[in-house]
């Protein structure tokens, strides 16, 4: 409780002590006030004096009084009740009039008291005069000069002036004469009051309505018993332009295009009586931008009146073949013709460079190998000739390259004609390493032509030095077991790692078995950067057991490169169940025996493919495979099977071969063909067996024997059918 009395006490200390620095500060304006004049014992409009307080703090007014030569004549009529309590920023006014009594300058001191510590008393020094108005003017008569018709002029000043002891009042200021609608005044301060030994302005202009002499004036009047009544002249002339332009078009014909031509002029005609200004002249339409000025004048360039001229030049530059055409349009500042437009044509010709292809890329070359050339056209596309003025193999490695057929400059190529040049990629070893590097040449072709839209022409040529790489997978070719005399194809692959074609100058097969290996592509051949190439290797054994070899990949700038070749040479065992194959019965001749049936065996440890079964006779022993199977792994058995039908009687033999792929089997065949019973018409008086013919066929036997025989021959018969 006691800090918080200390900080209360401490506080109002201090806003006691910072209310003791805010003080008010009087001031007064106007300074000095002028109160004007009147007659002898006639009384001013009173004027006002405004009092501030312009100090932080409050100020207190005490009193105001008037003291001096001639304070009993001048008058505070209102004054406000004293003291006057103003807070900062706060003003209140006081009145001050006069009543002179005698002609002449009348003083006095009007002196306001207060509590400012800085100002307690402040004086304001107070003026007029006693006596009669008396009005005066500084110019009796303006002249605006020649101004055109409907354009206003500049502002011509006229002042009033007050000499005399009293204010003078304005009571009226208009224009008359021949013309005042010509003419227009604009006064300040008045009608009004001009306080004595003061002044006012008015202003007058002049608007032309028609050609000519014009003319009006200023009546002035006011309350000077002696001049109630001024008058100022008002003279001016109206004038006007009247422009035309010749001609209206312009046609500048061919021109080589990028070049100016002669210039043609418009000339610009004022008949009227007033100068006229030319203040824009821009080129537009479809190709303005081939128009211009051949000199371009100081805007805005005057036109005299009285006829007189103003050329203005222009020049066509065509950009491109062909016809263009463009509006130049002239602005002025005269009202009847602000704007004049001129038709231009051109027609652009000459000739016109274009150089195929614009770059070339050699890509990736060996080192210090060579390009195919690359055509280079230099094409007069234009209607004009052309002329190639300067030819120059530029850039960073200008000495891997090389220009064939250069073309001796200077160089003129006939509109529709062309040039033709070659260019050849070299990349050389120049620092003559042993190992070279890889690296990137640039350079450029600069061609120099009067071709004023490609004047410099630069056509860059790009290469890759490239070395070439190689390698090889797989680097061991394992071609497993293989029939003698059968093939088994493997390949692997070479690639080129490097960038430059690789040269692959041979393959070669070599080592103890080298024969029985067979190479499809032993070269030579080449191989693109980042490309394969397969090789082909056949195995064919010619003998039993283990037969390896090699391949050697020789290329150039490498080290030879063998790969392995390994593979085993075996023969197929094929084998029958029955090499002897005998036929049990006699088979009448002409008739089919039963089937008889061979089996067939892979007794080796290869696969075998059964490549066809087959018969020395096959009309005699006729084989059916109809069921056998002809691929036969090891161990595997398959069978077939073998008719006999005899031609003749008596024992036939044949040869029934089975082939395989490296291996066969043969198997000897043997049959007895037998007569066939005697067969012959008769009258059925015997056993009748089918119906052969209209009476049938008759076998005739000898008893029960007889006809077994017929019966078993009839079946063979039906069998074979």
């Amino acid at each position: 409780m006691r800090n918080r009395l200390l900080a209360v006490v401490v506080v109002g200390s201090l806003l006691t002590a910072a209310s003791a620095f805010a003080q008010g500060k009087i001031s007064a304006s106007p300074t000095p006030l002028k109160v004007g004049g009147a007659k002898v014992g006639f009384t001013t409009t009173p004027v006002m004096l405004t009092i501030t307080n312009i100090g932080a703090g409050q100020l207190k007014v005490k009193d105001a009084t008037l003291s001096g030569p001639n304070a009993a004549e001048f008058k505070l009529p209102g004054l406000p009740g004293f003291p006057v309590n103003l807070a900062p920023g706060v003003t209140f006014t006081i009145n001050v009039s006069l009543t002179p009594a005698q002609m002449g300058p009348r003083t006095a001191t009007l002196t306001l008291g207060s509590d400012d510590p800085n100002l307690p008393t402040l004086g304001v020094p107070v003026s007029g005069s006693g006596g009669d108005p008396a009005i005066s003017l500084d110019v009796g008569t303006m002249s605006f000069g020649n101004v055109r018709v409907g354009v206003p002029s500049p502002v011509n000043i006229g002042t009033i002036s007050n000499t005399g002891g009293a204010d003078l009042k304005v009571t009226d200021i208009k224009i008359a004469g021949a013309h005042p609608g010509d003419f227009t005044v604009m006064a300040m301060g008045v009608p009004g009051l001009v306080q004595a030994n003061s002044a006012a302005k008015f202003n007058v202009i002049f608007k032309p309505t028609l050609l000519g002499n014009r003319s009006a004036q200023i009546v002035i009047t006011s309350d000077d018993v002696n001049n109630p009544t001024k008058l100022v002249g008002l003279i001016g002339i109206g004038t006007q332009s009247m422009l035309s332009y010749s001609p209206m078009a312009l046609a500048f014909g061919t021109q080589k295009i990028g070049i100016a031509g002669m210039p043609k002029s418009v000339t610009i005609t004022n008949a009227g009586s007033d100068a006229a200004n030319v203040i824009a002249i821009t080129f537009g339409g479809a190709n303005g931008s081939w128009f211009g000025l051949a000199q371009t004048p100081m805007l805005p360039a005057k036109v005299p009146g009285m006829n007189g001229t103003l050329p203005i030049n222009v020049v066509a530059n065509p950009q491109a073949l062909g016809a263009g055409t463009g509006i130049m349009t002239i602005m002025t500042d005269d009202p009847k013709t602000p704007k004049m437009d001129v038709m231009l044509t051109t027609s652009g010709i000459g000739g016109s460079i274009l150089v195929t292809p614009n770059f070339i890329d050699f890509g990736p070359i060996a080192i210090n190998g060579s390009s195919k050339s690359m055509p280079i056209t230099m094409k007069n596309v234009g209607s004009d000739e052309i002329n190639v003025t300067k030819f120059t193999l530029a850039g960073d490695n200008p000495t891997a390259f090389t220009v064939e057929q250069e073309p001796m400059t200077p160089l003129p190529i006939a509109a529709g004609m062309s040039v033709t040049f070659a260019v050849l990629f070299k990349p050389i070893d120049e620092m003559m390493m042993m190992m070279p590097m890889a690296m990137h040449y640039r350079a450029e072709i600069q061609l120099t032509t009067d071709d004023p839209k490609k004047k410099l022409i630069k056509l860059p040529l790009d290469g890759d030095g490239a070395l070439a790489g190689i390698a090889v997978a797989p680097m061991m070719l394992t071609f497993g077991t293989v029939a003698i005399n059968s093939q088994m194809p493997r390949d692997f692959t070479i690639t080129n790692t490097g960038d430059a074609p690789l040269a692959v100058t041979k393959v070669t097969l070599g080592g103890m078995s080298a024969g029985s290996y067979r190479l499809d592509s032993p070269g030579p051949f080449m191989i693109d950067g980042k490309a394969t190439q397969k090789v082909a290797i056949t195995f064919s054994p010619s003998s039993v057991g283990p037969l390896n070899a090699t391949a050697e990949v020789n290329a150039t700038g490498f080290m030879p490169i063998q790969i392995t070749l390994t593979g085993t040479g075996v023969a197929p065992v094929l084998g029958v169940n029955r090499p002897d194959l005998v036929f049990p019965d006699a088979v009448p001749v002409g008739l089919i025996s039963d089937s008889e049936v061979v089996g067939i065996k892979n007794g080796g440890t290869i696969p075998i493919t059964l490549t066809g079964i087959s018969s020395s006779d096959p009309t005699v022993f006729t084989i059916d495979s109809s069921l056998t199977k002809f691929q036969l792994p090891p161990g595997a058995e398959t069978s077939f099977a073998v008719t006999f039908k005899p031609k003749m009687t008596g024992a036939h033999t044949g040869v029934l071969t089975v082939s395989g792929v490296g291996a066969m089997a043969t198997v000897k065949a043997t049959g007895i063909g037998s007569l066939p019973q005697v067969r012959r018409p008769t009258q059925p008086t015997g056993c009748t067996v089918g119906g052969g013919g209209p009476s049938g066929t008759e076998w005739q036997g000898f008893g029960a024997a007889g006809l077994l025989m017929a019966l078993g021959l009839l079946l063979r018969r039906r069998r074979a059918r």
